[in-house]
């Protein structure tokens, strides 16, 4: 492909970069430009998504303590850590900082929207219910605890799922069951 076009570059993302248990080989790959000491073409770029690291990940707080069978307790790993970026990434970090609360209901809204998600009573209630859990757990500010956009559309998934006859059925009770 770079045959045709040799001013052509190529742009890799990398979603979750310091997510990934492999932060020191994405450094190796977008700082040193390298993989195991040998550089990479100058025509190859970087851009890696990060989540902000809040200070409380340690190596005490990688591992869970679930519940198990018959009481016993078991160390997990969670699957989701946010990891320290390497001093010299520090560098490359672009903070596009948070949305406002307006910029959040035109997003949701624009979501709901595209998915066929509006106008009725329900919706309205979904909206407004997402709205204010993504305020309610900001304003808490626990750490590593936040609303996601992964949380949002499995709110949405279960929206279309209680809209449906048989979700609805699960719901509301059947009058001869009064």
């Amino acid at each position: 492909f770079r045959k045709d076009i040799p001013s052509l570059k190529v742009v890799v993302f990398i979603d979750e970069t310091n997510t990934s248990r492999f932060v020191g080989v994405l450094k190796e790959l977008m700082v040193d430009r390298a993989i195991d000491g040998s550089p990479l073409p100058p025509w190859l770029l970087w851009v890696g998504a990060i989540n902000p690291f809040t200070g409380h990940a340690t190596k005490d707080t990688h591992t869970i303590r679930i519940a198990g069978t018959e009481g016993q307790f078991q160390n997990v790993q969670p699957d989701y850590i946010v990891n320290q970026l390497p001093p010299s990434m520090h560098e490359y970090v672009l903070n596009f900082g948070s949305l406002t609360s307006e910029q959040e209901m035109v997003y949701l809204s624009g979501l709901l929207e595209e998915r066929g998600i509006t106008g009725d009573y329900p919706s309205d209630v979904l909206e407004r219910g997402i709205l204010l859990a993504h305020r309610f757990v900001t304003e808490c500010k626990i750490p590593r605890v936040h609303l996601s956009i992964r949380d949002i559309m499995r709110a949405l998934k279960l929206y279309k799922f209680f809209v449906k006859p048989k979700g609805r059925a699960m719901l509301v009770p059947a009058e001869n069951d009064w």
